[in-house]
């Protein structure tokens, strides 16, 4: 197996001290690890790992550039696409504050499994809750194999919450994952905390436009970009019979961000994340690729753009462009 794993930071004391806890572990397995800092220039200098900041982004993609959110942890899109230029058989992505769980030897693996392990789905559910058999199931109840392109773990420790329930419910560690394929025309809270995915459906996870771009200016949007990126790829999944496994592997959240400084940003969004899955889910999709799909939707952005707002034919430009990017690397 071989593995690529991108990291966003800002933090020069949580990225020393992922790596310092992961460092074993990583070389151990021979991973690829990519740092992406959300600065203009690298501000602190780490071994073994390839660093990247703003201005190998400007030089890289040059006109492009623009596409690849700053002020976000979405400035990991940007260690999607070196990924994809060396040989890999996963890409996965996590944050600087989430840390091995103990004993956790199977963490890629696990990725792993779940992508590329044939995973089956019953055709028949029994209406009894406990999922006994009643009349009418048939005794061979067959399953189908599904294709799963997008692998997304779970947390320990803190979960993943929006600032209002952060405040509320504190360091509360009563969240259980649902473990499984997410069922077909269902949606899901797709957290970048901590995912993988098969390179070959890069175009998928594109971490959508929030915070700033390259010249300061700010997004209307922030801390939706892993959310909304996930009810794009679920889209275009379900209508290519692609599925998403969740709920494992594990990674323990030691979370270092305010939830004060959370609220602020996320206040924008909460109104328009009641209805953007509603948007996106009524689009009609007739590609037969992930390339096209993800073309039709950003098409539809621009041409009939949610509210009528500008911010989402910027975004179906970049997603455009994001494809083309993509494009590039992978042949």
């Amino acid at each position: 197996m071989k593995a690529t794993i991108v990291i966003p930071t800002i933090r020069e004391g949580s990225i020393k001290r992922f790596l310092k806890e992961w460092g074993d572990y990583f070389k151990k397995n021979k991973v690829r690890v990519i740092v992406v800092e959300d600065n203009p220039q690298k501000m602190f200098k780490i071994s073994g790992v390839e660093h990247y900041a703003w201005d190998d982004i400007e030089k890289d993609l040059g006109t492009n550039s623009w596409i690849i959110p700053r002020r976000t942890s979405g400035v990991r899109d940007y260690g999607f696409l070196k990924a994809l230029e060396k040989p890999t058989d996963i890409v996965v992505t996590t944050d600087d504050d989430c840390l091995m769980v103990e004993n956790a030897d199977d963490f890629l693996l696990t990725h792993y499994n779940n992508l590329y392990t044939s995973q089956k789905v019953k055709r028949w559910i029994s209406t009894e809750a406990s999922g006994k058999h009643v009349r009418g199931v048939p005794y061979e109840n067959l399953e189908s194999e599904v294709n799963c392109v997008i692998s997304h773990g779970y947390w320990l420790n803190i979960p993943d919450l929006d600032a209002i329930h952060q405040l509320v419910y504190g360091g509360e560690q009563g969240y259980k994952p649902f473990v499984g394929v997410v069922p077909r025309d269902r949606y899901f809270s797709l957290s970048s905390m901590n995912f993988s995915f098969k390179p070959e459906v890069t175009v998928l996870v594109y971490q959508i436009l929030n915070g700033e771009n390259p010249g300061g200016h700010k997004y209307p949007f922030n801390r939706t970009d892993d959310i909304w990126a996930g009810v794009l790829a679920k889209k275009v999944c379900d209508h290519l019979n692609l599925r998403v496994h969740t709920g494992s592997p594990l990674v323990w959240h030691d979370k270092a961000s305010n939830p004060f400084v959370n609220l602020q940003k996320e206040v924008p969004a909460m109104s328009v994340n009641e209805g953007f899955w509603k948007y996106v889910d009524n689009i009609q999709l007739s590609g037969t690729c992930i390339e096209e799909c993800y073309q039709e939707i950003a098409d539809h952005l621009q041409t009939e753009p949610l509210d009528g707002l500008d911010y989402w034919r910027k975004l179906g430009c970049a997603m455009s462009k994001w494809i083309r990017e993509v494009s590039l690397r992978k042949d």
